[in-house]
């Protein structure tokens, strides 16, 4: 007799054999790191799709928040925060959880943040023990601050009528006695808030257990901290003009709008700037454009990346209109080529600060490093015309340079800059038979020398700075630190680097200056750069400073920079030299590299100084 098989719903599908479950399992308890994080990386696969079995898995993967190995603690927090949607945290999964919160890496700290904000607890003594938590965390490490404000927001908003038992404990509020008004620089006060104004925004019954200091408190907050804070309507005077989330989305949206329309009315007056006959007037024009974008980047930090590059650009402008006007007025030749050196800087800031521009601004970049580096050379041939014997390879090299560039930009040089390289090729041409260029013939093929920037970006409001924060060590060393026998210190660092890609990563390094004048690259450790999750990437380690013999106690400065890439390129060669062999390329033993920012709309450098003591010899 033929029996029907029964239908078998999709998620109770078994997709994996029975057995082979236990070898996971088995797999998870494994004596080797890589086993165990094999295991955890399976795991988690298999139950991101399937929230049956991702119920599961949360039991076998919270074990492993104990394991001794910090990669495979991390693994499972990273494997467990896409499966926590799929079900609920329980006491005993939560007691393993939160231990993590103790943990020295700063990784796996906010790796378990991440996942307490998208999850849900199954209790509010579930939430009291992950609240209880989260302020010890925050009082164990300040550092962590802005994230557990975050963590709580989130906890609160997902957990509102929880959190509502919880109130009178955390506000220490007495039916008798009036309390004192805390103050709002008290950070665990500061979060409480974060949790109780987050679950008040979802859990109106909430609003008439909280006493008269909260309500000011925040309206205070909602000003100043709107993304942190949500509109709350039942504290929300009504003489105020407070507004929902998303009316002020709505009118955020609208500054911005306005905020672009003005940062493209002036870029279209760098264009006519450009176009000026005049010398003094269109200096004069460029540099209160430069005072108009150095003022929108410290004004909206939204644009600040923006405004902070196109003022770079008017800078490279005037740099690049004062070398011509120097070299075609007979100036002093040299100073022209320190000006050159200080435009070629900013064209390398330009390519390196800078992320998300758009091939066009790379171009014209290129195209003004090109025109830098020859009128450079005509500078140095009017100092002295006789002396150097590789004139036209280097124009020759400099025409090629530029072509590979503009190529590997998938771009074509602008007509004003092909006009100049077929004249500069055509003097190397001619330069076969009379054996000579000119200084003055190379800046003739200038005029008209102007370069007028594209009219419209593609990269208008996507340009960010790439800028780092330094977030360890907080505070200034109040002790100098001291050397033993010679051995080099190590000093530890955390520093989040922002904007930053891959190609960045390899390129950060850790400037050293010590106060003898003497600096050091350092270059951390692949160990010690990770990737962390709602921030870019981070460098946690040691920095290794290097004893030395001074006479008196000093200061050694640690910035962050990002090497520039080395481009070969042929130098000018005097005749009388015989060391090198004619038309070798040169390559520059200074390591260029561009120092980095502390924050995107500032001008000020981030560092953190060291103060040390003389070298002591150690006794035997």
């Amino acid at each position: 007799m033929y029996l029907p098989k029964k239908s078998v719903e999709d998620e109770q599908a078994s997709i994996i054999p029975t057995g082979a479950c236990g070898a996971l399992i088995t797999a998870l308890e494994d004596e080797f790191m890589v086993v165990r994080q094999a295991g955890v990386y399976s795991l988690g696969r298999l139950a991101a799709d399937r929230s049956f079995l991702a119920a599961a898995a949360i039991d076998n993967l919270s074990d492993m928040f104990n394991d001794e190995i910090e990669e495979v603690r991390l693994d499972a927090i990273y494997a467990l925060t896409p499966l926590v949607v799929h079900g609920v945290l329980h006491k005993e999964q939560l007691d393993t959880m939160l231990t993590v919160l103790d943990d020295a890496s700063p990784d796996s700290r906010e790796a378990l943040r991440v996942l307490l904000m998208k999850a849900t607890m199954d209790s509010p003594e579930c939430m009291e023990d992950s609240v209880r938590a989260l302020l010890n965390c925050l009082r164990r490490f300040p550092i962590d601050e802005s994230s557990i404000f975050r963590c709580l927001g989130d906890l609160g908003r997902r957990h509102g009528s929880f959190v509502q038992p919880l109130v009178v404990g955390l506000l220490g509020l007495n039916p008798m006695f009036e309390i004192t008004e805390p103050e709002l620089d008290d950070s665990t006060y500061m979060a409480k808030l974060m949790l109780i104004l987050n679950a008040a925004s979802v859990h109106d019954p909430l609003c008439s257990l909280l006493p008269e200091f909260v309500v000011r408190h925040y309206r205070y907050l909602r000003s100043s901290m709107p993304d942190l804070i949500p509109f709350v309507k039942k504290l929300s005077d009504g003489e105020m003009a407070d507004v929902d989330d998303t009316s002020r989305i709505t009118k955020k949206k609208a500054v911005r709008r306005e905020t672009l329309s003005l940062l493209e009315s002036l870029y279209e007056k760098i264009c006519d700037a450009c176009g000026m006959d005049s010398y003094k007037e269109r200096t004069a024009m460029l540099k209160r454009l430069v005072s108009d974008f150095d003022g929108l980047c410290i004004a909206d930090s939204s644009i600040a990346g923006t405004a902070r590059f196109v003022a770079n650009l008017i800078r490279l402008l005037m740099h690049y209109d004062l070398v011509l006007q120097k070299l075609s007025c007979f100036g002093d030749f040299e100073s022209v080529l320190s000006v050159v050196d200080e435009g070629l800087e900013m064209v390398e800031h330009g390519e390196s600060e800078f992320c998300s521009v758009d091939t066009a601004l790379l171009g014209l970049l290129a195209e003004y490093r090109f025109r830098l580096r020859v009128l450079r050379v005509a500078a140095q041939l009017d100092i002295d015309p006789r002396a150097y014997v590789n004139v036209s390879e280097v124009l020759s090299s400099e025409i090629d340079s530029l072509k590979e560039r503009l190529t590997a930009l998938d771009m074509v040089p602008t007509a004003a800059t092909a006009v100049i390289m077929a004249k500069i090729a055509e003097q190397v041409d001619q330069s076969v038979e009379k054996k000579f260029v000119g200084g003055r013939g190379i800046v003739a093929a200038f005029q008209p020398g102007g370069l007028t920037p594209p009219e419209k970006l593609a990269s208008f409001s996507t340009i960010a700075t790439k800028w780092v924060e330094i977030v360890e060590p907080t505070e200034a060393f109040k002790d100098p630190i001291r050397f033993r026998a010679g051995l080099p210190l190590g000093v530890l660092f955390n520093i989040l680097l922002h904007n930053f890609n891959e190609e960045d990563v390899e390129n950060f390094r850790i400037k050293i200056a010590y106060s003898t004048q003497r600096y050091v690259l350092f270059r951390p450790r692949k160990t010690d750069m990770k990737s962390v999750p709602m921030q870019a990437h981070r460098f946690l380690g040691h920095v290794l400073i290097e004893s030395n013999v001074w006479s008196t106690a000093g200061v050694v400065r640690i910035s962050c920079v990002l090497l520039i890439p080395q481009r070969k390129q042929v130098c000018l060669e005097r005749g009388n030299h015989t060391d090198r062999p004619f038309g070798r390329r040169n390559e520059s033993t200074a390591t260029k590299y561009v120092s980095l920012l502390e924050s995107p709309f500032s001008s000020k450098l981030a560092y953190q100084d060291i103060p040390i003591y003389p070298m002591s010899i150690c006794s035997l």
